[in-house]
């Protein structure tokens, strides 16, 4: 009696160890299941594919999943490259034609292809006036910025026969237009002829690109139990998959809203180019701004979108600034959790926006 009484405690240091054996194998086993199962992070960068005039495009009729912590949605490229509906080339009788110039905002990132302004504003279009049918065409290109756009409309966009052309300006087509200046060409009298692919995506897209994928690695914390955390995060497949995702604003540039003087000149220049193409046809113009997140937290950010609407008024541009329509009493409501680009509902309230614009202007009729 006296000897199991003494090794009482042994069976409980046993009975212990075993438990916690059972533990660490168990999460050793969840560990590798969940590092080889599916990724959590899958860029749709195979719908994409270089271009040497436009830099990049899309894959014609391609179809790719992209998926992060925060959505899971499909890219279904058409035969024209662009991720919408198949559009004849020839605009049909009595229809009113929008091409949707723009890039990932425009092209719908991180939302379903239906819930993107340019798809939203045509349901309300052709929901709410009967007496034609209206067509928002979406070409957006995630990457593109303001010399990609000017390139597409010039080369591809016209030959749809569009009555109206409306571009939605990004911030971050300040960065994208320097980076893009060093690989474009023009010919001997100096016209701008397209722009070189030299890489997939530029530094500050591939800037973007390596934030989104570790975006699961990304602590709640600050401080000290934020860099434990980060430490747990980044070494542990598990971790990242069952710990709340943090809710931080991606942001691609550390001079993100300080563009400097040749990013302007680089804007002003193409937005003037696509302006003058336009109205040599007799096309409708709408250039369109919005704040990113962090700018409607911090009014001394937003003073670039203020310095392009005094720029397109002189310029006889027509602009759409929806600064204070995006600082609402809510307007993290608008953006996607853990990243910069519009969540179905800000890409409602731009629809919206556009669709009040378009009737104040009694921009009902064909051309």
């Amino acid at each position: 009696m006296y000897k199991l009484k003494s090794m009482q405690p042994l069976f409980k240091k046993t009975k212990l160890a075993l438990i916690l054996s059972g533990i660490f194998f168990a999460i050793i086993i969840l560990e590798i299941m969940v590092r080889i199962s599916p990724p959590q992070v899958i860029v749709p960068l195979d719908c994409f594919q270089k271009d040497q005039q436009l830099n990049h495009t899309h894959i014609p009729n391609k179809t790719c999943q992209f998926k992060t912590l925060n959505w899971n949605v499909s890219y279904n490229i058409n035969s024209q490259g662009l991720r919408d509906k198949e559009y004849p080339l020839e605009k049909p009788q009595n229809s009113y034609r929008i091409l949707s110039l723009g890039d990932s905002f425009t092209e719908g990132w991180g939302v379903k292809i239906e819930d993107s302004y340019p798809k939203q504003l045509e349901t309300l279009l052709n929901s709410h006036i009967t007496d034609q049918r209206y067509e928002v065409i979406n070409t957006g290109v995630a990457g593109y910025s303001t010399v990609l756009e000017y390139l597409y409309l010039k080369n591809k966009g016209l030959n749809t026969n569009p009555d109206m052309v409306t571009l939605a300006f990004d911030m971050s087509d300040f960065a994208e237009e320097k980076e893009y200046s060093v690989l474009s060409y023009s010919d001997d009298s100096g016209q701008l002829l397209g722009v070189h692919a030299k890489d997939l995506t530029t530094p500050s897209q591939s800037l973007y690109m390596e934030m989104l994928n570790r975006s699961a690695e990304r602590p709640i914390s600050k401080g000290f139990m934020g860099n434990i955390e980060y430490l747990i995060r980044s070494n542990s497949a598990l971790a990242r998959k069952i710990l709340p995702i943090s809710k931080e604003t991606i942001i691609v540039n550390p001079n993100f809203f300080q563009p400097d003087n040749q990013s302007w000149d680089l804007v002003k220049k193409n937005l003037t180019a696509i302006n003058d193409l336009l109205k040599a046809k007799n096309i409708k113009f709408l250039l369109i701004v919005f704040p990113h997140y962090d700018q409607t937290q911090n009014r001394n950010l937003e003073e670039p979108l203020a310095t392009l609407d005094d720029f397109a008024q002189s310029q006889q541009i027509p602009i759409l600034n929806l600064t204070t329509d995006f600082n609402s009493t809510d307007p993290k409501k608008y953006y996607l959790p853990a990243d910069l680009h519009f969540s179905k509902e800000g890409n409602t309230l731009l629809a919206n926006k556009i669709f009040e614009y378009l009737k104040s202007q009694g921009i009902t009729k064909p051309n």
